[in-house]
């Protein structure tokens, strides 16, 4: 399931857990990032490994974009353990994405 980040407190708590966590910092006037949307709904139905993924809208999160020095949306940012494990402007397409998050899971990145 994807979950739209409501508060900071919610952000950073999810972000310093265990598990691998995709962000994607988004904007709804953003027409790249409404693309987006429905390459990561297919990505939670079919990738093969424990992953969850969390929307932050940059527009109520300033400082969210600021302390993550964003520039642009959409980016997309995978944490574990408070550490951002990869970063990247834009999209990929669902199997080259599954792809990476396969790679970052299996410490091949």
């Amino acid at each position: 399931m994807i979950r739209e980040i409501t508060d900071k407190e919610e952000f950073y708590s999810k972000i310093n857990s265990e598990s691998l966590l995709l962000a994607d910092f988004y904007a709804d006037w953003c027409e790249p990032c409404k693309w987006l949307d429905p390459i990561l709904e297919d990505i939670d139905k079919r990738t093969p490994i424990p992953l969850e993924i969390i929307k932050i809208n940059t527009d109520k999160f300033l400082e969210l974009s600021q302390e993550y020095h964003l520039r642009s949306v959409p980016v997309l940012m995978v944490f574990r353990k408070g550490e951002v494990l990869w970063r990247m402007n834009g999209f990929m397409l669902t199997d080259e994405l599954i792809k990476k998050l396969e790679e970052i899971y299996h410490g091949k990145q």
